[in-house]
């Protein structure tokens, strides 16, 4: 008696074919925000370049203006960023087909440098990009906070 072992042939379009159907089914389901406190959370994605003489940290912060932002130094040296978009009360009667627009608040949290001169940080608010200015201490000014452990 002998073994023989069938293979059938491996359709690859037919199996990616399928895997986007399903993706896309998925994606649909998990995406929708047709129902009632849904919403996508609030973020604050974030850039921040070095120059010779300041840092700079660019947020989005699309739909908000300067008041809803609020822009604060903790324990000497972090940076908190805050936002948040309050959610729109909901007009009876209405029938709300999605709601994608983002709501909540958000917070971030960057430590500053040694050399950053935290009496000298300015900030713009301009059609919904956040922009501050970090200047930094001149050389002479930034002393390093390195303490060494004995070992016993």
């Amino acid at each position: 008696m002998s073994h023989r072992l069938h293979l059938t042939p491996y359709n690859y379009d037919k199996l990616v074919r399928s895997n986007l159907r399903d993706f896309d089914l998925l994606s649909d389901s998990l995406f929708s925000l047709n129902h009632h406190n849904q919403s996508r959370a609030l973020t604050m994605p974030l850039d921040i370049k070095e120059t010779s003489n300041s840092y700079n940290v660019i947020a989005d912060l699309p739909g908000l203006t300067k008041q809803d932002v609020k822009i604060s130094i903790h324990d000497g040296n972090v940076l908190v960023l805050e936002a948040e978009r309050k959610y729109e009360n909901k007009v009876e009667g209405d029938k709300y087909y999605r709601e994608e627009r983002s709501s909540g608040y958000v917070s971030r949290s960057l430590a500053l440098p040694d050399n950053a001169d935290h009496d000298k940080i300015s900030a713009k608010f301009e059609n919904g990009v956040l922009t501050l200015t970090i200047d930094k201490k001149p050389v002479e000014h930034v002393t390093e906070k390195i303490r060494t452990i004995d070992i016993h």
